[in-house]
């Protein structure tokens, strides 16, 4: 019997099967992804019920990877869907096997996709299909190396509405930023265009302005306090077929030790700056809306009227990021749901604020809200409404964990750098001044300030982890029994003896990395026993 033929092929096809049409759930919102779990929940329990009944004879080449796989996605409480998709990604980035069937094929070949990024061009060549529907279609193969890239960012002409971005307002909502010279301004289709506007944009033209160097000025924040106040620490980055994969480096010997959790972000791995900006801002995204609620009532108080939490997934990207935990777990930035801002100001102009644009490798933070939603939603998944002030509290049974812990120390640092920035510029402006008035009486005030910015919460990081660690042993690194990471804080380690005494001594630094993973298990474990700390 051919392998093909066998019992176990069709077990395999048929769970492609029962799971669904992957292009349909991707589309699908959030009141759809209880029946999406449901669903997968079946399809992976029948599968691993009819693998216990097949002969060894003939088994299918996937049966024992899809056996884990699913018993791990069984696990998840929720998004058993995302969880399946990052069990076979490794099948999907891989080359295609000929022992694949018609269904299996087409759901791999979906997932590839949307590994590399969503790219709507991309769609009918990486399915097969005549029409988004047409699941049935026997995929082509894809070469991931000819996958096309974004497109060149296009703006809808602010007068007519047709797409171009030949024809730019030169007075005051342009600016030009970063190290690429990307122009931010209001778009139009020819000159003729921007004249008939000109009375109609002239009112709002000094807002818009105003609303983009705030963008930028935080920006500048995030920037400098991801800089000098990261948890991230990888160990390599490379490029696998048009994606960037960051591996990260298991921090147990800096929590033998005692060190501190953050630190200066650590370049030496990427070869890129690319790459960096990818990994810093794919580390910050998910803490944006705990700590921006003082930028935003510094900034935006008398510019903005009303903004909303969009979450969607993305599309179009120029480069996704697979990120490689310390314990072995992975996360595509494209499979992850990704927050904007939808800002409306008090001209009634809508705009996106993505602030952390570059994990995607994006380089605009700020766009007309028609521009993005056309360039980069793919599905909305929740609309939240927001303040000008407020961040959300941050709630957690654990506060020793440290992606908990860090959000906590970057909330004081936004506290009291954004207080201090305020004094500062008072200092050097006077009282009577607005900063984002400096910011728009040319270019060279501009970067006075973001030079500001960066001096003074340079020196606010440097001493929230200098003088406050030597005063409180907080925000230190140490192993549990069970060998897993946390953080020293306000309340009590669990721990008899002082954490002081459990800490292995620098002068065994450089003998512990080159130890494994178990033995350093081992020491630890043994420093417990011995020194009564279990």
């Amino acid at each position: 019997m051919d392998i093909d033929e066998s019992p176990s092929a069709a077990m395999v096809g048929q769970l492609f099967l029962e799971v669904g049409n992957p292009e349909n759930d991707d589309m699908s919102g959030p009141a759809d992804l209880e029946e999406q779990d449901a669903r997968y929940r079946q399809a992976l329990a029948t599968f691993l019920d009819q693998s216990l009944e097949i002969d060894s004879y003939l088994v299918h080449p996937d049966v024992p990877l899809l056996e884990d796989i699913a018993r791990k996605v069984l696990e998840c409480p929720n998004s058993l869907r995302l969880a399946f998709i990052r069990g076979i990604s490794d099948m999907a980035l891989g080359p295609q096997q000929p022992h694949w069937g018609m269904i299996q094929r087409a759901y791999i070949a979906y997932v590839q996709w949307v590994l590399h990024g969503r790219i709507e061009s991309d769609l009918a060549n990486a399915t097969g299909a005549d029409s988004p529907g047409d699941y049935r279609r026997r995929p082509r193969e894809i070469n991931p190396d000819q996958l096309s890239h974004c497109p060149a960012t296009v703006h809808c002409c602010n007068h007519c509405g047709r797409w171009s971005t030949r024809v730019i307002c030169e007075r005051g909502c342009q600016l030009q930023v970063g190290p690429n010279a990307v122009t931010i301004a209001t778009r139009y289709c020819s000159a003729d265009c921007r004249r008939l506007d000109l009375p109609y944009h002239i009112p709002a033209c000094a807002q818009q302005g105003k609303f983009i160097r705030s963008v930028y000025f935080m920006m500048q924040f995030l920037n400098v306090v991801g800089a000098n106040t990261s948890a991230l620490v990888a160990k390599t980055c490379e490029e696998k077929q048009g994606i960037t994969v960051v591996t990260e480096k298991p921090r147990y010997v800096d929590a033998m030790l005692g060190r501190h959790f953050l630190g200066g972000f650590d370049r030496s791995a990427f070869h890129t700056r690319r790459q960096a900006i990818m990994a810093f801002q794919d580390d910050y995204s998910s803490e944006l809306g705990y700590v921006l609620g003082p930028l935003k009532e510094w900034l935006w108080r008398d510019l903005v009227s009303y903004i909303e939490e969009v979450t969607i997934l993305v599309k179009n990207v120029l480069n996704p990021l697979l990120r490689i935990h310390p314990d072995d777990t992975k996360t595509f930035n494209i499979l992850e749901p990704h927050t904007i801002l939808r800002v409306t100001l008090k001209t009634d102009a809508v705009f996106a604020v993505d602030l952390s644009a570059g994990r995607f490798g994006w380089a605009e933070y700020v766009m007309p809200w028609r521009d993005f939603e056309h360039q980069r939603i793919w599905t909305i998944l929740s609309i939240t409404p927001s303040t000008v002030s407020a961040s959300r509290p941050v709630v957690s049974e654990s506060i020793h964990l440290p992606e908990v812990s860090k959000i906590h120390y970057h909330r004081t640092i936004f506290k009291f750098g954004v207080e201090h920035c305020r004094e500062v510029f008072r200092t050097y402006y006077g009282a009577n001044l607005d900063i984002l008035d400096v910011a728009c009486l040319d270019g060279t005030e501009f970067q006075r300030l973001l030079r500001l910015i960066e001096a003074v919460m340079g020196q606010v990081c440097q001493d929230a982890l200098g003088e406050l660690p030597l005063r409180h042993p907080y925000g230190r690194l140490y192993p549990t029994p069970e060998f897993e990471l946390r953080v020293t804080c306000q309340r009590v380690v669990p721990f008899r003896l002082p954490l002081s005494s459990l800490w292995v001594t620098q002068d065994r630094a450089e003998l512990l990395e080159e130890m494994t993973l178990e033995q350093l298990k081992m020491i630890w474990v043994d420093r417990l026993e011995r020194l009564g700390g279990t």
